[in-house]
């Protein structure tokens, strides 16, 4: 068994085969439970990664003003986001989006820039978990099943 495991394609597979496992467990959790890590990024803004209704995605708010010519200033409004990692697990349907505007959408993918409030600005991105879990379950299951390829057979020199 230990000859197995012995090339680096067969260890990176067994790797891949585990997060790809992860990952489908986050597949079947999120139409049951949404789960969120939220974090600060900066002075003015806050990241939020979320897994829910089978996307994993990523939502940023950002904290800029129009001072009128224009172009924004950073710091008239402030969002204060937390100095640690904090994980918020809630049931599918209790965050209201309904006030985002779609840019892009399709096949579950998608990206949307909203202006929340008046110098909050919100961005949307949202990956299915398919398009993760079954391109990295099947680079595995290639790493995993393919034979090794041998050494060629080098002749032994006589001195």
């Amino acid at each position: 068994m230990r000859e197995f495991f012995k090339p680096w394609r067969r260890k990176l597979g067994s790797l891949g085969f585990v997060v790809a496992c992860v990952f489908a467990a986050g597949w079947v959790r999120s139409p049951y439970v949404t789960d969120a890590v939220t974090y600060s990024t900066g002075e003015n803004s806050v990241a939020s990664w979320f897994s829910d209704n089978s996307t994993l995605g990523l939502i940023q708010y950002r904290a800029e003003l129009d001072d009128g010519s224009g172009k924004y200033s950073p710091g008239t409004v402030s969002i204060k986001g937390p100095s640690y990692p904090t994980w918020i697990t809630v049931r599918p349907g209790e965050s209201d989006l309904s006030f985002l505007t779609w840019q892009w959408r399709w096949l579950g993918f998608g990206f949307s820039e909203t202006e929340k409030f008046d110098g909050v600005w919100l961005t949307y991105r949202v990956a299915p978990y398919w398009s993760i879990t079954l391109p990295l379950t099947l680079l595995s299951a290639y790493m995993l099943l393919s034979k090794p390829r041998s050494k060629p057979n080098q002749p032994v020199s006589q001195c």
